[in-house]
């Protein structure tokens, strides 16, 4: 076996992993949102109400602060 297909291989297990890794979170995410539906089905129906009154500037604003607070997590748990 040369380097390179050593190389290929390690390349290889480490998007195998990713790609495991990626779709677990996915997975969680799914099984977090259902249970919140699941369990408090009136308060989710009420927020999603309140969300047309907020403006797209603060729920842009809002989406990159918890983009940025999930790649902090995932930075340092990874790490």
């Amino acid at each position: 076996m040369s380097f390179l297909s050593f190389l290929e291989i390690s390349n290889l297990n480490q998007t195998k992993i990713l790609m495991k890794e990626l779709i677990i979170a996915f997975g969680l995410f799914l099984f977090i949102e259902g249970i919140l539906y699941a369990i408090f089905p009136s308060k989710m129906k009420n927020i999603l109400k309140k969300l047309e009154l907020i403006s797209f500037n603060q729920l842009r604003l809002g989406g990159l602060i918890f983009a940025i607070i999930g790649f902090i997590i995932i930075y340092y748990a990874k790490n």
